[in-house]
Order: structure tokens, then C-alpha cells, then sequence
């Protein structure tokens, strides 16, 4: 493997370090940050982190915050804790390293040591995944797994049930064949501000809408084990003045900053800073390089300069840690809202602007126009021709759908047609959501962070409506299938179901993979799904490599 350093020295970072030494959260920053809060409505608020070297060996600190921080008001400060998501992943990471740099390890580890060596059970339906794969493979992406996170995002799981179930999940591309993101893989490895959603009020989602205070996502039950999933993908939390003193210690190649002592080892940060697999072969934007993936980082370049980073998200939290490696300068951004995820971007590149000494880019109206093309795309319930037919009985729909990769059952119900096993899904909905339940004709629940319940409205022939939706102050429209692959990797292909299907289906003979005639054997992708969000729910489960169960039909 071959490793390009990211910096030799401490020497050479003074050597390249930027001349100019002037405040970059200026006044004028100032400004910019809290008009576009405005402009974008915020409820929440931002808090930034700028480290430099200023020439002569020592470090630039600047540290801010912007905006609201919680419900009741209390203003974002540096010291206010973020969820930094799948910035989380850099930590598993450069742990492993502490570990495999410890030569008293017995016996001794290294980034090329095989899974199956060291964890008992480890299986992928691949076997040369299974056999082949290293702690590199993991960090950098690249088993032949796509995310899968239907199966991942649960809120009742285990570490060990996870790993259990990996032995089911379809993978969508051979083995080091292309990168996959998925927060699976790095469970293998592993004073707060509140998180913002906004209820729609308008059809402009750049609208301020009605501010809602989101719970924290993740609640340990207290079960040993339980939860834990979250953990090591993105459970750290920190702050902006915590961030500076991180983003300090990675641009020293891992010696603390006050006293240049290893932290972590240079050869570590060295081969986690190193690109591994191609992320982004063609980027959406001029300023921007192709980018490749080393573990827990992305490295590309901005307007010509070097840049490694991470971003990471959980439900009401986006957070991006980046540094310019050859200009010794880093930029933590923290937000605590439901569009957070764009405007972090543009007070990224605005400050990074300022930091280079270059016109700034206009990012704002950039993403303002992605976030209008994205909200334009997703409407409301379609109505169905006069003459709309169902080619089955709804009834016949109902029962119990298992994929053994993504956990528990599924129980698909119709509200029309009464089952003793919906009793307590519908009574739930009834209760509190009766107008969504008032327009479904079959619902089920999923339990998972990414779709509590999801309820279907026919539209005509086997196509029914789809909306999916956690019971938060948020409402997320279904869309596409449910392994993750990227854009990369084609749908999967093939004479049979299983084949076409997303996961992997159990040797139980329980299972049958169609319901009377209701099911068409269509390619993945072209009928099963329409535009608008139209979906066929039987083709849907089969796709995706869910089953009846005979056993356990409602």
C-alpha cells in the first residue's frame, strides 16, 4: 500500500503556514453567519471552530457561536456540545491504530489483519469478503456492502446482533470493487444544545415554519449491549472549543499542542489520512476535486488547495471537521437544525474563503437552489384515475414479512380489513395520527430511526402512495430502494427474485416469495417505483428481499 504523507514536520508547518495573521471570525464573518441564520430561518444556531499557525510555531485559536442552542433560548457559545455524527468514525479509527501501533499486543494486529481472525462468528454472504477481509477494508468502505442502514438504524439492536445478522445482507458490489458508505461496518470497529426540525407551514422549505425541539435519537435502555450500534458510527459529542484543540492535534500529525508530546502516532494519522477508495469521481462543483476515502476521511481539494474531512449527521445534528493540511489550518462547523446540513456547508467555504485570502464563493445561492429543486420533487398524496383498480385483495396483502439481515418481522396491515395482530398499530395510529390513518389502506411499522411507520394510499393497479415517517415534527417522502448501493452500483440483476432482490433470503422453507398473482417479476427499479413516490408494496418487500412468513401470517 502506498502512503502519501500528509506534512513531514512541524517544521514544515511553519514553513507553509499562511502569512496573513488577521482575525477570520471578524466582524464581517460576524455578519454573514447571522444574516444567513436569518435568511434560512434557522431555529437553531451554529457553533465554528478556526485553528491556524501563524508562521512562528504557535496556533491561531479563534472560537464561536451563533444562533439558538435550545428550546429555551439559551444561545449557541463554544463551549454549547454537539453531536458530531459520522465524524464519530475518525475516533474508531485512529483507536485501531493506538492499538495496532502497541507492540505489546499480543498477538500483534496490523491494518492489514483479517476480520475473521478477530471476530468470533464474523460472515458475509461473499465468502471472499469474508475470508479476505482487513481492518482496512472496513475503515476505507470497500467489503461489497452498500449501507443497509434500514437494518442498521434500530433503535432496539446489539453490537453482537448486528454482527449476526451481517451474514444475510446482500451485498451489491464484489469485494474491493467500489466504495459503499455504511455505518454498519464501523459498529464492527467502534451541556448539550437540543437538535431543531421545522413543521411545514408552506410549500417553501426555506420557510421558518413552526420550530420544533427534537428528543435525542438514541436512549440506552440499559440493556448491556443494547444501543451501542449508534456508538462507534456516531455517538461522540463535543464542542467548538474541544474541536480546536482536535483539529490542532491532526495537523501536528498527532503531538498535543502544548507540549508535543504523541497523542497519536504520525504513522497513524498518515495512513487513516490516505486515500483508500474513490468516493466522488466526478464532483458537482468546479472548485472541488475528485475525492477518495482513507478511514473515517475524505480527501480532496478546494479551489486547489489540500483538504481532508469528515461530515456526519444524526436527526437534528450536522456537523463538518475539516482541515487544509499543506496550509495548516482547520475549520470545525456545528448546527443544530434539520437544513443545518446546507448552511454548515456554505459557512464552511465562506470561512475557508476567508482563511485562503480568495473572493469568497457564492455557496448561498447554490444551495438555496438544491434545497427548492429537492423540496419541488416531493408533492403531496397523487390522485388516482376515475377508474383506479386494485389487482388484489388487500387483505391478502396483510401478514407478516421477514428479512433476516434487517431484524424483526414487519406486519403489513390494511385498516379496512382487521387483523388481530394490527390491533395495537392501528389503535397506536387512531390515536395519534387519525388523519394520516384516515387515508391509508395499508400501513406498516418499521422499527428503525430512519422510518417509524410507513402508510400507503392506492393510486391505481398495484401502486399505492407512499409516505414514511418518523412520529417527530418531521415527514420524509420514500423514495428509491433501501440497501444504500450509491449511485455507482446498479440495481441488482437477475433471472430469479432473489437475484433482483436487495437482500438475502433465509434456507427456512417458512418463506415463499409470492402472494397469488400479485406479484410481477419486473426488473428492480422500473415498475415497482414511480415519480411522484408511487409504490408497489408486494413488489417492494420481494425487491428488497423481505418474505412471508407462512408461519406467522396475520
Amino acid at each position: 500500500m502506498l502512503f502519501l504523507p500528509l506534512a513531514t514536520s512541524l517544521f514544515c508547518f511553519a514553513v507553509s503556514a499562511l502569512a496573513d495573521n488577521s482575525t477570520i471570525l471578524s466582524s464581517e464573518i460576524d455578519v454573514f453567519v447571522n444574516d444567513l441564520l436569518a435568511e434560512w430561518n434557522s431555529p437553531g444556531g451554529v457553533a465554528v471552530a478556526v485553528v491556524r499557525m501563524d508562521g512562528q510555531g504557535g496556533w491561531l485559536v479563534e472560537t464561536k457561536g451563533y444562533g439558538i442552542a435550545t428550546a429555551n433560548g439559551s444561545k449557541v457559545t463554544p463551549d454549547t456540545m454537539f453531536s458530531v455524527g459520522s465524524n464519530s468514525k475518525l475516533f474508531d479509527v485512529l483507536a485501531t491504530g493506538l492499538l495496532i501501533s502497541n507492540e505489546s499486543l499480543s498477538p500483534q494486529i496490523s491494518w492489514d489483519t483479517k476480520l475473521a481472525s478477530l471476530i468470533p462468528n464474523w460472515k458475509l454472504v461473499d465468502p471472499v469478503a469474508t475470508s479476505e477481509s482487513t481492518i482496512t477494508d472496513l475503515m476505507s468502505h470497500r467489503t461489497g456492502l452498500p449501507s443497509h442502514d434500514f437494518g442498521y438504524f434500530r433503535y432496539n439492536d446489539s453490537v453482537p446482533a448486528l454482527v449476526e445478522r451481517m451474514q444475510y445482507l446482500k451485498p451489491s458490489a464484489p469485494f474491493r470493487w467500489a466504495f459503499q458508505y455504511t455505518n454498519m461496518i464501523k459498529t464492527v470497529v467502534r451541556r448539550m444544545a437540543n437538535g431543531f426540525a421545522r413543521e411545514a407551514t408552506t410549500a417553501n422549505p426555506l420557510d421558518a415554519g413552526i420550530p420544533h425541539a427534537l428528543p435525542w435519537f438514541f436512549s440506552n435502555t440499559g440493556e448491556p449491549e443494547v444501543g451501542d450500534t449508534f456508538s462507534g458510527p456516531g455517538g461522540v459529542l463535543t464542542t467548538a472549543v474541544d474541536a480546536a484543540r482536535w483539529l490542532q492535534m491532526l495537523l501536528s500529525n498527532g503531538l498535543h499542542p502544548d507540549t508535543n508530546a504523541t497523542v497519536v502516532p504520525a504513522s497513524v494519522i498518515e495512513t487513516v489520512g490516505t486515500g483508500v477508495s474513490v468516493t466522488l469521481g466526478n464532483p458537482q462543483w468546479p472548485e472541488l476535486s475528485p475525492a477518495v476515502y482513507g478511514g473515517g476521511l475524505i480527501q480532496w481539494s478546494y479551489r486547489g488547495h489540500d483538504m481532508v474531512e469528515h461530515n456526519g449527521a444524526v436527526p437534528g445534528f450536522f456537523a463538518q471537521i475539516t482541515r487544509l493540511p499543506e496550509d495548516v489550518a482547520g475549520v470545525a462547523v456545528f448546527t443544530n437544525e434539520d437544513l443545518g446540513e446546507f448552511t454548515s456547508y456554505i459557512i464552511k467555504y465562506r470561512i475557508i474563503d476567508a482563511i485562503l485570502g480568495m473572493d469568497p464563493v457564492d455557496w448561498d445561492s447554490r444551495y438555496k437552489a438544491e434545497v427548492q429543486q429537492a423540496a419541488s420533487a416531493l408533492g403531496g398524496l397523487v390522485p388516482g384515475p376515475p377508474n383506479a383498480s386494485l389487482p388484489f385483495e388487500l387483505s391478502a396483502a396483510q401478514g407478516n414479512y421477514r428479512n433476516l439481515g434487517y431484524g424483526p418481522d414487519i406486519t403489513l396491515c390494511a385498516p379496512s380489513a382487521g387483523s388481530p395482530n394490527c390491533t395495537a398499530l392501528l389503535a397506536t395510529l387512531n390515536n395519534t395520527f387519525p388523519e394520516a390513518l384516515a387515508q391509508a389502506d395499508l400501513v406498516w411499522a418499521w422499527d428503525t430511526l430512519i422510518a417509524t411507520y410507513v402508510l400507503l394510499k392506492h393510486f391505481d393497479g398495484a401502486l399505492f402512495n407512499v409516505t414514511a415517517f418518523v412520529p417527530e415534527p418531521t415527514g420524509n417522502a420514500s423514495r428509491g430502494g433501501i440497501w444504500g448501493a450509491g449511485d455507482t452500483i446498479g440495481e441488482p440483476q437477475g433471472p430469479t427474485v432473489e437475484d433482483r432482490s436487495e437482500s438475502v433470503n433465509s434456507s427456512n422453507n417458512t418463506f415463499v416469495t409470492r402472494i397469488g398473482g400479485a406479484l410481477a417479476v419486473a426488473p428492480y427499479g422500473s415498475s415497482f417505483l414511480a415519480n411522484p413516490p408511487l409504490l408497489d408494496p408486494l413488489k417492494f418487500f420481494e425487491f428488497n428481499g423481505f418474505y412471508k412468513s407462512v408461519i406467522q401470517e396475520c
